[in-house]
């Protein structure tokens, strides 16, 4: 027993798709996804039903495999979770199941590409503020025009009680991580703050915000500054 499924990324529209589905002890779901050269993909497996299930994940094409397991899960919630770069144009395989397969659960699976949400990205101006909610499965992307030595200012902050985790990545305009920030608010309020950094190129760049685990969700408010 086992389930097929063909996985669709819209790439005018969100740039994610989500299945929920079963695994039934020594069962593997299997789904497809046509992927580009290049291409960012974040694949994330979370378990409903029990929480002793570890997840594992695989992407594979040919003999390139990525995997992840969510081991020892014995008395907390986890999700299995891949980012990935593909290395080539083809059909990728994606396979679901449980580590040991000893055990049954519902799941959802979370395939996000960052490449096409980036395509679809907001435009931003220096000087914005703003505040927005940030939603537990979404990867929100925004683009502005740098030039090199501009001095930028990025400042998030958390403004509900949710204990949520921003994660914030600067992409340059060859598509090199150029800053890449995490923030643990479990216990502290503290802004996400990237203060006073120089653009090294001219040209087009991209700000990814999620939140890091993918699951918690919550008001945030941004700040966006050319310092001269």
């Amino acid at each position: 027993q086992f389930t097929t499924g063909r996985v669709t990324l819209d790439p005018d529209g969100d740039g994610k798709d989500v299945i929920t589905d079963s695994i039934y002890h020594a069962e593997v779901d299997y789904f497809e996804y046509n992927g580009k050269a290049g291409e960012v993909v974040i694949l994330q497996m979370n378990p409903w039903d029990d929480q002793h299930f570890d997840p594992e994940i695989k992407i594979s094409s040919g003999s390139v495999v990525r995997k992840d397991v969510y081991y020892d899960n014995y008395y907390s919630w986890g999700d299995a979770f891949i980012i990935d770069t593909l290395p080539t144009d083809g059909t990728y395989k994606i396979e679901c199941q449980e580590w040991g397969s000893d055990r049954e659960s519902k799941y959802q699976l979370n395939i996000v590409s960052k490449t096409i949400i980036a395509t679809n990205a907001q435009v931003l101006n220096y000087n914005q503020t703003w505040e927005q909610y940030v939603w537990w499965n979404q990867i929100y992307a925004y683009k502005f025009q740098g030039t090199a030595g501009d001095r930028i200012s990025i400042r998030i902050a958390p403004t509900s009680s949710n204990q949520i985790d921003l994660r914030m990545d600067l992409i340059g305009p060859d598509g090199a991580i150029l800053q890449s920030m995490t923030q643990d608010n479990y216990y502290s309020t503290n802004p996400l703050y990237l203060q006073d950094y120089t653009l090294p190129q001219t040209g087009t760049f991209i700000i990814y915000f999620q939140e890091r685990d993918m699951d918690e969700s919550g008001n945030f408010s941004f700040q966006f500054l050319n310092l001269q």
